[in-house]
């Protein structure tokens, strides 16, 4: 099945405002920036924080499919076909999620997005 979303910027999702979103299939494309993750001494960043996890669970508890986008999947990926690929994954994993499945830990912690392809492009 094929979807083709129209994103929109600056989006209301009261309580909040999402930066993108389309509003016909009810997708939030969730950028995380470095102070949306814990940091390890190292640098390493290794879970979003609890400020951000509820902010999901509240967005998704709205009805929203909520596809995450850490700046570190992200700032790797050189060319648009990358990055197209990396998108439809993500969306459809937040499809996927909303319909019951989930990329959750067993305390219900999101775990981060990996970079395997899990055949999800369409």
């Amino acid at each position: 099945k094929t979807m083709y979303l129209v994103p929109s910027l600056l989006v209301d999702a009261a309580p909040f405002v999402v930066h993108i979103a389309d509003t016909h299939y009810k997708v939030v494309i969730e950028v995380g920036l470095p102070n949306d993750f814990y940091t390890e001494m190292d640098g390493t960043q290794i879970e979003w924080t609890a400020w951000s996890r509820a902010r999901h669970r509240l967005l998704r508890a709205m009805g929203w499919h909520v596809a995450l986008v850490p700046y570190f999947d992200w700032e790797p990926l050189r060319s648009e076909h990358e990055k197209m690929h990396f998108l439809r994954r993500q969306i459809g994993r937040a499809m996927a999620e909303s319909e019951g499945g989930g990329a959750r830990e067993a305390d219900g912690r999101e775990l981060l997005p990996v970079t395997a392809d899990h055949g999800r492009d369409s």
